[in-house]
């Protein structure tokens, strides 16, 4: 059984009831890929607000270098200035409104 709104009790097969079971995993497989991609995404510049001025021409290229073989495989440090300015990638992953 089912239960709208208003607490009347609907009927519904087994087969719905997986079906939908099937549509939310998927869905929440989905939000999981796309949140480890945005994880993956740091704020390595070498410097205060992340731009790599005055630091070490190579040093995100090094760091994420380190960082994937020794436990963060996939780690990239794209648009430095972005990341350090946002805290999108890190909070977008604890839902909808939290960003």
């Amino acid at each position: 059984m089912g239960r709208t709104q208003l607490q009347d009790a609907v009927p519904m097969t087994l087969g719905q009831e997986f079906t939908t079971y099937t549509v939310m995993i998927e869905e929440d497989r989905r939000r999981l890929t796309e949140a480890a991609a945005l994880l993956l995404e740091s704020n390595l510049g070498g410097t205060a607000i992340g731009t790599g001025i005055n630091g070490h021409p190579r040093y995100a290229e090094l760091a994420c270098d380190t960082l994937a073989t020794r436990c963060v495989p996939g780690i990239t440090a794209n648009r430095e200035a972005l990341t350090c300015r946002s805290l999108k990638n890190t909070v977008s992953p604890s839902g909808p409104g939290s960003a």
